[in-house]
């Protein structure tokens, strides 16, 4: 028992032991109780157990991959979506018997991605970070103690106070000041109309609920300071409840549960950690919706919505873009200067088609990674934008560099959970990747302590 407990718990098979309880318990939550649940939705089985028996194999072919990755932030990013993307996509590939032309190329995205992980991981420019010192000469000022320490008090404070003002406006015009709203009208408000914000607006919106705040309620709550901290949780619920964004509730667990476990190594041991947290959560939702009719529906959904939703999505663009124009990026950054050839957004098109969404609702399938790449960009998409993935999460970790592993993690976190569910150059811009390097390097250039 004890050399079972060390391999297995304490030893180095931790992660593979975690990542086998994660595929059986997303297999089990798809095939028995999404497809029950959400059997109206289109998410109807048609079990393959040839299909079974390879999707196991591929799982323990990428972990192989995984392994010759160098320790850091492109080994935590290619394991976080290995487990949220590549594995539910596995399980919907064999239960739905999903489309194989279009698995293959899910299989090459993935393939590509950590390949060019364990390549730039790899490197000398990476692993040396010779791009650091362009960036790092002369960065920070010579100041005294006293002068420093009222940098530090006055920059978060007025962050702070920033984010409180930009809170209550936002509330006021678009959310009625609502503190809270149930998790079964996120979509009414989201549809309301005359609650679209202007470009700027949004920009300024999700860079405050993606980045800011999530950093003041880590920096507040390890700091102890709880008045503030629950002033943070307020303002991250008011935020929500203006479009119903369920993930920002899901950022205010993360950042405690990285408050908690702030002092371990996150590159070797936070995804031991997620992977542990999203199996307890996985397997208590779906023994309680058995348990309790109807207990945990929102459990499951809001797993389902993380996961397999999303992989599911993957076939319906892939199956979609077969008889429709590609987008070229002319519903992303290129909408401005050149003509759109659909009338609406791509994913409420999908999202609304009776093929994918029996009911004919309205519905914004919003999809990130694979999908948007063949949106794009067809197979060509499918063969560049991992490697630019890879490549820009290798800046964010050289750039940021002498920042705390806990607030950068925190944020890498949500900006891989929000890359799953939206196209590479909005992830870019509004979704807060470039505006998080630069507030985090400037914090760290005034020795701002966070």
């Amino acid at each position: 028992m004890k050399t079972l407990r060390y391999f297995f718990i304490e030893g180095k098979y931790k992660k593979i032991t975690g990542i086998i309880i994660w595929k059986c318990l997303i297999d089990y939550m798809f095939a028995d109780v999404v497809t029950d649940v959400f059997s109206y939705m289109n998410q109807v089985a048609d079990y393959n157990y040839v299909k079974l028996l390879i999707s196991w194999i591929l799982v323990f072919a990428f972990y192989v991959l995984e392994k010759q990755i160098c320790d850091g932030m492109l080994k935590f990013s290619y394991d976080f979506m290995y487990i949220l993307s590549l594995i539910p996509t596995l399980t919907v590939w064999w239960v739905k018997n999903e489309n194989n032309s279009c698995f293959v190329l899910i299989l090459l995205y993935w393939l590509i991605w950590g390949m060019a992980s364990i390549i730039v991981s790899h490197s000398s420019l990476y692993r040396q970070s010779k791009i650091l010192r362009v960036f790092d000469n002369n960065i920070a000022p010579n100041v005294s103690a006293d002068r420093e320490e009222i940098i530090n008090k006055g920059a978060i404070l007025l962050t702070f106070i920033v984010c409180i003002i930009c809170t209550l406006f936002f509330s006021y015009y678009y959310g009625g000041m609502r503190v809270f709203i149930n998790l079964g009208d996120v979509y009414k408000y989201r549809n309301a109309d005359g609650n679209s914000m202007s470009s700027i607006e949004t920009y300024l919106y999700n860079w405050m609920v993606s980045i800011v705040l999530p950093l003041l309620l880590l920096y507040y709550t390890t700091s102890k300071k709880y008045l503030s901290m629950l002033i943070c949780c307020l303002l991250i619920s008011m935020n929500y409840s203006i479009y119903g964004n369920k993930t920002m509730l899901f950022m205010i667990l993360l950042t405690f549960c990285i408050s908690l476990v702030n002092r371990i190594d996150f590159s070797k041991y936070l995804i031991i950690f997620f992977l542990a947290g999203a199996n307890a959560i996985t397997l208590l939702s779906c023994i309680s919706y058995k348990c309790i009719a109807g207990f945990t529906l929102w459990g499951v959904a809001l797993i389902d919505r993380m996961t397999t939703g999303i992989a599911a999505a993957h076939f319906y663009y892939y199956d979609f873009f077969q008889t429709n124009k590609l987008l070229f990026l002319r519903q992303s950054i290129l909408r401005f200067i050149s003509t759109n050839p659909y009338d609406k957004p791509v994913s409420v098109i999908i999202g609304s088609s009776i093929k994918y969404n029996p009911t004919g609702n309205y519905n914004n399938l919003n999809n990130g990674v694979f999908s948007d790449a063949y949106a794009n960009f067809g197979t060509v998409g499918v063969l560049i934008y991992p490697i630019l993935f890879v490549v820009a999460i290798g800046f964010f970790e050289i750039l940021l560099k002498g920042i705390k592993d806990s607030y950068k993690y925190l944020i890498l976190c949500w900006l891989l959970l929000y890359c799953m569910s939206t196209g590479f150059f909005q992830w870019l811009l509004s979704g807060g990747f470039i505006i998080a390097i630069v507030l985090l390097r400037l914090y760290k250039k005034y020795r701002i302590k966070v």
